[in-house]
């Protein structure tokens, strides 16, 4: 062990760095929770905007083009029009970057624990310690 310490507390991040690690993770997370946090509403909400857009441009296509005007041929266009792939994957990427943020300030908030279980413990050890 490094003689240059004078607590173990020393050899791990401090509890400043900690919570200013979460301070920047609960930045990024913010608006993501807002979007897809409590069920996901906004983000289902924003989605389904899109898809509504990526739907008024197939139809009007198809209108354009003349003929009878399906839902099923709807469905089918909106699913492989590449502004509605566009969207999902923007979606897919944003909900993934969301879930990464909220394991990392898991991350920190389970460090900011044991940092607290670890300055517990030796503050009873130095207690405990003969002529400490």
């Amino acid at each position: 062990m490094d003689t240059n310490h004078t607590s173990l507390l020393d050899l791990l991040p401090s509890a400043d760095e900690l919570l200013a690690r979460r301070a920047e993770i609960v930045r990024h997370l913010t608006p993501l929770r807002a979007k897809y946090g409590g069920q996901g509403y906004m983000g289902e909400r924003v989605f389904k905007a899109e898809e509504a857009k990526v739907d008024a441009v197939v139809r009007a296509a198809l209108k354009a083009e003349g003929g009878k005007v399906t839902e099923p041929m709807v469905d089918a266009l909106v699913r492989t029009h590449p502004a509605y792939m566009e969207a999902i994957t923007a979606d897919l990427k944003a909900r993934a970057e969301w879930i990464g943020h909220e394991e990392a300030l898991n991350e920190i908030e389970w460090r900011l624990n044991v940092r607290r279980s670890d300055a517990a413990l030796l503050a009873a050890e130095a207690r405990l310690t003969p002529g400490a």
